[in-house]
Parts: structure tokens; sequence; C-alpha cells
């Protein structure tokens, strides 16, 4: 059974690589009028309605959050349940905001987040800002390769560490070939899949018969950690780097609030299900059974196509807008030394990093330490480079290193920690 889902998997992935190499060939013989590197990088011309919301449906709903969702259900109902609605909300925000992000990243030049903070910021060097933000979600990554990796393990005579290396040389093979188009276009596929296998796997809701823990349950977390959920994971989803810079390239304002508003709505109902999953799975049932007893008698294989279609989701659409805000004037050869190296970064994290809700948390923690510079980007005429820089960096640290002792406090220690350092370096610039 296992081997044939690893095989499952396999032509899923295959399946995805069609609409990139159709793409190829249909731009060879039609010789596009667009610049190479804009649609290798930006996806230029290319980002209309469609491509938009399928990136944001897709972009959203990877098999960290899946899993995140389904063992806080399971043991922390009142958690996932808050997680659930916290992100969709955080998705309407995106849309709210749009206009907004738009205007300043068209007055700065600016494509992602990365670049506009640093310009914002009047930062020297780029890569200072860069860097935080991509061991973020370079962490985020590896969560959705690990998982790949254990999905495709048969395959590989049971070897994850294996699976993973196959898996990361697939997903750099196309980023190589087709850039942040080939990861558009992987979207549509899998953003397909996902809504259609999730829609079919939620009839089955009513067959789960587990004994679901008091809805108001902690577990081993305290209460505290809902005041980080309602604070900063509706935040986190604007502080994604795939969704600023969805939202800058989209084809006009009203694609990308009208994509994001429609988002909110489809992720929002696949979180749920995730949730209601966990809520009523038997007792020691990992995810992945649990998700094939949904499915309909001799049809498992459609929560095999659903998971391999959330893991590969997330990973392209993370690394390459890290890659677009490095330095859009390199060499091609360059910008895909970087693919290279993030895509290897990300192995090496899936392979060493064992416990995966560990990393989840530790991710999703980390990204509310941006916020204080994130708003300086957004709302302030002229903060000081000292301030991002400082306020991300102890951010990090102080989140990372809290995360072993509390899970719960540790978003919202790091969050006052990062907003007191950019405060006080802004104030202390100006001479006040």
């Amino acid at each position: 059974m296992e081997f044939q889902a690893s095989l499952i998997a396999l032509c899923v992935l295959a399946l995805m690589l069609l609409p990139v190499l159709a793409s190829r060939l249909f731009a060879l013989r039609a010789q596009e009028e667009i610049d190479p590197r804009s649609e290798f990088l930006t996806n230029e011309g290319g980002n209309g309605l469609v491509a938009t919301l399928a990136g944001a449906v897709a972009g959203n709903i990877g098999i960290g959050s899946f899993l995140a969702l389904f063992l806080f259900a399971n043991q922390a109902p009142v958690i996932a349940f808050s997680v659930v609605g916290a992100y969709s909300l955080g998705l309407l925000l995106c849309a709210v905001m749009a206009p907004l992000i738009r205007r300043r990243a068209e007055a700065n030049e600016a494509v992602g987040l990365v670049d506009l903070m640093a310009r914002t910021h009047r930062t020297e060097r780029l890569i200072w800002i860069w860097i935080p933000m991509a061991f973020v979600f370079v962490l985020r990554s590896a969560v959705q390769l690990g998982a790949l990796g254990l999905i495709a393990a048969p395959v590989f005579g049971n070897a994850p560490s294996l699976a993973i290396v196959a898996s990361a040389v697939f997903i750099a093979g196309y980023l190589l070939l087709g850039g942040y188009r080939a990861a558009v276009q992987t979207d549509i596929v899998q953003a397909g899949l996902i809504v259609i296998c999730g829609a079919v796997l939620a009839l089955g809701l009513p067959s789960l018969e587990g004994d679901a823990a008091p809805f108001l349950s902690f577990g081993q977390y305290e209460p505290a950690i809902l005041v980080g959920i309602w604070l900063f994971i509706p935040w986190s989803a604007l502080l994604a780097v795939d969704n600023w810079q969805r939202i800058t390239i989209a084809g006009s304002t009203r694609v990308a609030q009208t994509s994001y508003a429609m988002a909110a709505l489809v992720c929002g109902s696949l979180l749920l299900l995730m949730a209601y999953a966990g809520y009523w799975a038997p007792d020691g049932a990992d995810m992945y059974g649990t998700f094939t007893l949904l499915a309909p008698t001799g049809m498992a294989w459609i929560a095999t196509i659903m998971f391999v279609a959330c893991i590969m989701s997330s990973i392209d659409t993370f690394i390459m807008p890290l890659v677009s805000t490095v330095d859009r004037s390199m060499p091609m050869r360059r910008i895909r030394l970087v693919i290279m190296t993030l895509v290897g970064l990300t192995a090496l994290t899936a392979i060493f990093f064992s416990d995966t809700l560990d990393t989840i948390i530790a991710a999703f923690n980390s990204l509310a330490v941006f916020l204080p510079a994130a708003f300086g980007t957004l709302f302030l005429r002229a903060p000081r480079a000292k301030a991002a820089i400082g306020s991300m960096y102890v951010g990090l640290i102080s989140v990372i290193t809290l995360s072993s002792v509390s899970q719960s406090v540790a978003s919202l220690v790091g969050f006052a920690l990062a907003a007191v350092v950019y405060v006080a370096l802004n104030l202390q610039e100006d001479g006040r």
C-alpha cells in the first residue's frame, strides 16, 4: 500500500510538469515579446485572476499547516479552530491591504517584501534583511519537503533522506527551467487537485467515530497561546513572501483583492476540513491514515494526491520570491545558483529537523518579529535601516531561543522585543 501511494505521488509530480513543459514549447514557437528575466522572476504577463487565485489557494494550503491543525485538533481543539479562523482572517487582510501594498511597491519600484523593506528603510545592503526572511521560509519549506520525502520513501527503499534529496532535485529542476512562471503554472494544477480532492474527502467526515477531546482543552499548551494566534497569525499571511509578491505583481489591484477574498473562503473551508478530521480522528490514527479513511472505498489514492499537491504548492512559491528580491540585475547564471542554494539548504534542513510540529511552530512564531519593520515599511515616511535590521535579528534570535522553553509565549515576547528595538533605534537615529 505504501509503495503504491509513493508511485501515485511520483505520477502526480510528473503531471505537474506538463504545463511547465507545454508553456516552454509554446513560448519558443510564439516567440513572446516578454523580457526573459521578468518572465523568469515574476511571470510577467501571466498574473491574471486565474493564476493569482490559484496561487493564493495553493500557496496557503501547505502540509505543515495541515499537520499542525490535525495534531492540535486531536489534542487541543480550541487552538486548532482558532488557527483556522485567524488564518482565514489573514487572507482577508491581504485583500484589504492590497491597494496600500501595491502603491508602496510601485512608489519604490519593488516587487517583494524584502526589497520594499530594504528600499523604504534605505538599507545599503539588502542581504541583511534577506537573511532572516530566508531563514524562516527555508524552515517552512523544509516541513513540506520532509513530508514529501516520507510519502515517496518506499520507492527509495524506505530511505526518507534519499527521497528528500530526489524530491529536492526534482523541484530545483523545474525551477531552474521555468522560474516563477513554472511555480505559477504548477500552482494552477495543484489548486485544482487540492480543491477537488478536498471536496471528495469532506464527504467522508461523518464516517469518523473517534473520541473527541473537550473543545476547550489546551493539551500541553497554555491559554496564552490564543493571544499569539489571534494577534499574529492574521499578519503572518500578509508577511509571507509569496503572498506579498503575488499581490504586487497581480494584473491589477482588483485582481489581487478578488483573488485573496475568494482564497479566504476556499482555504478556510479546506483548513476547517483538516481541523474536523483531526478532531474526530480515531485514537492513535495519523493524518494520512485518517484521510484514507475519508476516501471512498478503494480510492485512498485521493488522499495521496491531495497531500502531494499541498506539499508542492508551497515550496516553489516560497523559494522564488526570495530569489527575485536578492538582486534582479544579477546574471541569470547567478540567479539559478541562488535557486540551487536555497533548495539545497531546504533539503538539508528537512533531513536534520526531526520534530515537524516544533519546526512549524518556530516558523510561524518567527514571522511575528518582522511585524515592526513591516509596519514601518507601510506606514512610516523615513524609517531607519538599523531599526529594521536590529529588530528582525533580535526578535528572531529571541523567538528561536524561547521556542525551546515555551512555545505558547515565544511569539509574544519576540514581537515585544522586536518592537522595542525598532522604536528605540528609530528614535535614536532621529537624535531624540
